[in-house]
């Protein structure tokens, strides 16, 4: 399929959030243009309370908001992230919110591009250089991981270890990496107390037997640590199929539906969650604050997050 066969297919997946306000006065007044750039993961909590955080901020504040969703199981209408990025620039949209994770050298040029063209782009979830973007909205990753660590290591018996396994994909997402950094920050003073194990399959079932096998040669393991919502929610599959759910502690990250009841079930010892919600809507509202010239506080917009514990309420 050619080029303009596949932008038509592109555009059926733009969605509008707009929303007209009962006695609001258009004749005077002209929407603001905003376009998100989301993946579209229905069975994924945190992308959900994003996108819904983001049409209700938009109906709020009277924006014209359109959502380009990206990495869709269905092949074809499958998007990637430069093929959407080129698409919203050529809706003469004045602002582009995105997350960063799937980005390369291409996505750069793209984003620069943009705004030179005038387009204020907000970047979501993980950061990038500052010449890239006018905004990031997020959570502290680094901080939010020494935090974690500092929590493990405080809950390690002396003569145990904390592990952590990763795979190359995971450790190139600027977010993830800094959730590393944090963790070996917190056990700054005991590195041998933490162990970081790479992970080289490409596949789900592959990287489950590789940490599975890291597990099994560890007689000191008191700790798993897990740095994602599918990292946290295959790690309590894991010890419960090793049976080892009263010997290894899990950590985890992302506080989701399914995050939550391992927490209430007592299989999570403890949890970082972000706002979701707060991260959609502080993202449009910081679009906004931008295509209207306003001074905004800083270009680094830290949403907050929490370390949950075992016994705690949702």
């Amino acid at each position: 399929m050619g080029k303009k066969g596949t932008l038509g297919l592109f555009f059926l997946m733009l969605v509008t959030c707009t929303v007209n306000v009962p006695g609001a006065d258009r004749e005077n007044e002209e929407q603001h243009r905003i376009t998100v750039i989301v993946p579209s993961r229905a069975e994924t909590v945190y992308w959900q309370e994003i996108n819904d955080s983001m049409c209700l901020a938009a109906e709020e504040n009277q924006v014209d908001l359109s959502v380009l969703y990206t990495e869709n199981n269905d092949s074809y209408i499958a998007m990637d992230l430069n093929d959407a990025v080129e698409i919203a620039a050529l809706t003469e949209t004045e602002a582009i919110i995105l997350p960063y994770s799937k980005a390369d050298e291409t996505t750069d040029q793209l984003l620069l591009q943009a705004k030179a063209a005038g387009i204020k782009v907000v970047l979501i979830d993980c950061d990038s250089s500052d010449e890239l973007r006018d905004a990031y909205i997020g959570i502290d990753n680094e901080a939010a991981g020494y935090a974690l660590g500092c929590y493990v290591l405080k809950n390690l018996g002396e003569d145990q270890k904390a592990l952590l396994t990763i795979s190359e994909i995971s450790e190139a997402k600027p977010n993830i990496k800094e959730r590393v950094d944090g963790l070996r920050r917190a056990f700054q003073e005991f590195p041998q107390r933490l162990q970081i194990s790479m992970v080289m399959s490409d596949t789900e079932l592959g990287q489950s037997i590789e940490r599975e096998n890291y597990i099994k040669t560890m007689d000191d393991l008191g700790a798993l640590v897990a740095i994602s919502e599918r990292g946290t929610i295959t790690g309590a599959q894991l010890l419960a199929q090793l049976k080892l759910e009263d010997k290894v502690s899990l950590y985890g990250f992302d506080q989701t539906e399914e995050t939550m009841q391992l927490l209430e079930d007592g299989k999570l010892k403890a949890l970082i969650g972000q706002k979701h919600r707060q991260m959609g809507s502080k993202s449009v509202e910081t679009a906004l604050e931008l295509i209207e010239g306003k001074d905004i506080s800083a270009d680094r917009g830290s949403i907050d997050y929490d370390l949950v514990c075992t016994g705690e309420g949702k």
